[in-house]
């Protein structure tokens, strides 16, 4: 009796999955400024949210119980449930209308609005850590301070309390080591890891710059977030068929990030980076600071402030876990 009954609940929420896929695919597609969108207002209606637009401010609400999306016009910058993300494309209004790319509607918003449960049973329980750089690649540099051994020093914390909470953990390099960018998500691969997770400090021309930032792989057919001007290669990658579980897993971990550490939220951005695009299951690349901002770099040196990015980024894969193997 156990057992039909939760077949039949399989089959009811791969029921639910297609149609919110077809869903998108029955909205009508138009031409943009030579690209494809489609109504916002539609789309939100298909999602049972309630849709806004501020003419003022040209700005546009999505809400429910559950959720609240704030989008503006021209603008690829949203907010989705408190966090900030970016999408691939701008929102667009023409003739009084306003537009969402269906590239965004299905590899951003949907993973977020309703998380890729797994439909059979299937546990998280190995997690990749992979420390940014090693060896011959020092990574940034900040006065006598290498982000090398920053991010090596935090991925040892993430593990210590990944594994405190019961996860099976690995570092792609435990000691000051170089490895080829693509051999670092075949050891994860190899290794038969869950999850993936790139540890990073970041850097900019502007001292002023900080915060924290999270990457997944860039969507097929779109430009990676920093890129200026269209790119020549749009081709899917191995990383894109994991599109919505990225998006998921950066969502929760900005989310609790930020949440923990109490700074300036850069948002989820979207790159092709190699230990991305190659990664055969759900990564991210997680920027924790600015080694360049002076504030910033002196909090990255506390070993205190390491241990709460860490819980940071370990809230946000167990949030991800809880929800993914509902």
């Amino acid at each position: 009796m156990r057992f039909r009954y939760a077949a039949a609940w399989i089959v009811a929420m791969f029921l639910i999955v297609a149609k919110i896929e077809a869903a998108i695919k029955e909205l009508p597609s138009s031409l943009v400024f030579g690209k494809p969108y489609i109504n916002l207002k539609d789309y939100s209606q298909s999602r049972g949210l309630q849709f806004s637009f501020d003419s003022q401010n040209n700005t546009i609400t999505l809400s429910s119980k559950w959720s609240k999306l704030e989008f503006t016009v021209d603008s690829r910058q949203c907010s989705i449930n408190g966090v900030n993300v970016w999408l691939s494309f701008p929102i667009a209004k023409q003739n009084g209308v306003i537009y969402i790319s269906p590239i965004d509607a299905k590899t951003t918003i949907d993973p977020i609005l309703q998380p890729p449960r797994y439909l059979v049973s299937k546990k998280i329980k190995t997690v990749c850590i992979d420390p940014g750089h090693g060896g011959k690649d020092p990574g940034n540099l900040e006065g006598k301070h290498i982000e090398k051994v920053y991010t090596l020093s935090l991925a040892y914390e993430l593990k210590r309390q990944l594994e405190k909470a019961g996860l099976k953990v690995f570092l792609t390099r435990t000691s000051d080591k170089f490895i080829d960018l693509p051999q670092r998500a075949e050891i994860a691969k190899t290794k038969g890891a869950d999850l993936f997770i790139s540890i990073h400090f970041n850097s900019s021309d502007t001292r002023s710059v900080k915060g924290i930032e999270t990457y997944c792989v860039t969507p097929a057919g779109a430009d990676s977030t920093n890129v200026r001007g269209n790119t020549a290669n749009k081709s899917p990658v191995s990383g894109n068929k994991n599109d919505a579980r990225n998006m998921f897993l950066a969502w929760n971990i900005q989310k609790y990030l930020v949440k923990s550490m109490d700074t300036e939220d850069r948002g989820i951005k979207r790159a092709r980076f190699a230990v991305l695009k190659d990664a055969a299951v759900p990564a991210v690349l997680v920027e924790c600071g600015f080694m360049s901002n002076p504030e910033e770099m002196q909090k990255i040196q506390d070993v205190a402030w390491r241990r709460q990015i860490a819980k940071g980024i370990a809230d946000g894969i167990l949030n991800y876990k809880k929800q993914i193997e509902r």
